[in-house]
């Protein structure tokens, strides 16, 4: 059975039931309902990663649907914002139930919102998905275009049912590699080795500032860097974003490392003379992070797929991009361990340089093209191939 697209939306948060979770964690007083209370709650958040990515793909008109992308990283950001700043000074169980206002208030409002114009016409309610995209568009916009786009990738979604070998097909392979190489480089490019030592890095140059403060910061900056990318994923494009995203992310790293083997060599002079050198270093990776590999992965989630094949193909890059996380914070310890510090950093250096190649070579550029458009390149590059009359088609 397919679930409506607009229920869990807005915001980052999961729809109606992840309040009712964060509340078992802040009712719970043993272990067990602290890891039910979580992990039904990362459950819920990775089924929403999935739909709003998806819903905001299927409502956008093509000229803007990068800049209503973004505000999905941006929201992201501003959730991590909220929950620092209350954690700054309340106790664990208090912050559970305070994680519980957003969740209750989008609750309330995602019902204002109207469904998705392509799964109403999917599931036959071609009149309905009408009315949803005239309210969408304005009343004195001429939808007929986009209406019969609209049904006719519906038509094809239910004429081609397709499962995840179908993902396999030459013109949806090229995308799923694409979108699956930027979930996980978003990884291990090294946001969370940069935000989880933020406090180590500070006190090594020498500054007061609190872990709870600096991580307040840092995730301001990050947040407001994010619309920066507003004004330039639609003009600039995904790939050069991308790009320039990676090579920067790529010095933030390198600056870090730089300034821990300073500060092996000569640890007064570097902390006399280089204090600055990791803020500036942060700063730049997370401006970054912000206007590239932060948002546009979840930009190209929802805009690379046909209607048939966009929730498989989106849950499984979502899963991806957990569970790269998942192994890139569970190696943590082992690499700090194992390496010396400044290694530790240039390591995702490296990562961020093959980041960069990636991006370059395999990434394909999608600013300003409808899901047709976006289809048929696919469709030009996969032509040649033997199996390409078994393609599940975009249109």
């Amino acid at each position: 059975m397919r679930l409506p697209r607009h229920l869990p939306q807005e915001d980052g948060c999961p729809d109606r039931k992840p309040q009712y979770f964060a509340a078992i964690s802040g009712f719970g007083r043993s272990f067990w309902p602290l890891v039910l209370g979580r992990t039904l709650t990362g459950v819920y958040t990775g089924l929403v990663c999935v739909s709003i990515n998806t819903y905001i793909g299927e409502i956008s008109y093509h000229d803007i649907r990068g800049m209503l992308g973004t505000s999905f990283q941006f929201m992201l950001g501003a959730g991590i914002v909220y929950a620092y700043s209350f954690g700054a000074f309340t106790d664990w169980d208090d912050l559970a139930f305070i994680c519980c206002v957003p969740p209750v208030v989008f609750c309330v409002l995602v019902f204002f919102n109207p469904e998705s114009p392509a799964f109403l016409v999917a599931n036959g309610k071609t009149d309905s998905g009408r009315e949803a995209l005239q309210k969408l568009r304005g009343p004195s916009w001429d939808v007929s275009a986009e209406m019969k786009a609209i049904e006719a990738r519906a038509s094809e979604a239910n004429n081609h049912k397709t499962t995840f070998k179908d993902l396999l097909s030459p013109q949806l392979l090229r995308p799923l590699v694409i979108v699956l190489g930027v979930m996980i480089f978003q990884q291990l490019c090294g946001i969370n080795a940069l935000v989880f030592n933020l406090d180590t890095i500070f006190k090594s140059a020498g500054s007061n500032m609190s872990a709870s403060v600096s991580s307040i910061v840092v995730s301001v900056v990050q947040t407001l860097a994010t619309l920066l990318a507003y004004f330039f994923v639609d003009t600039m494009g995904r790939k050069l974003l991308l790009i320039i995203s990676a090579i920067f992310m790529g010095v933030g790293h390198g600056l870090v490392g730089l300034f821990f083997y300073l500060l092996e060599i000569e640890e007064v002079w570097t902390q006399q003379h280089l204090e600055w050198l990791p803020l500036l270093a942060v700063v730049i990776f997370q401006l970054a992070f912000s206007i590239g590999y932060g948002p546009v992965p979840w930009i190209m989630m929802g805009e690379m797929f046909p209607d048939n094949v966009r929730e498989t193909a989106s849950s499984l890059a979502t899963v991806t991009n957990w569970t790269a996380s998942f192994f890139v914070i569970f190696s943590f310890e082992p690499l700090q361990a194992s390496l010396p510090t400044y290694w530790f950093y240039w390591l995702f250096t490296c990562l961020c340089i093959l980041a960069t190649i990636f991006s370059a070579m395999v990434v394909v550029e999608t600013k300003g093209k409808t899901i047709e458009e976006i289809g048929t390149i696919f469709a030009k590059k996969s032509s040649s191939s033997p199996e390409a009359g078994q393609e599940v088609r975009f249109k």
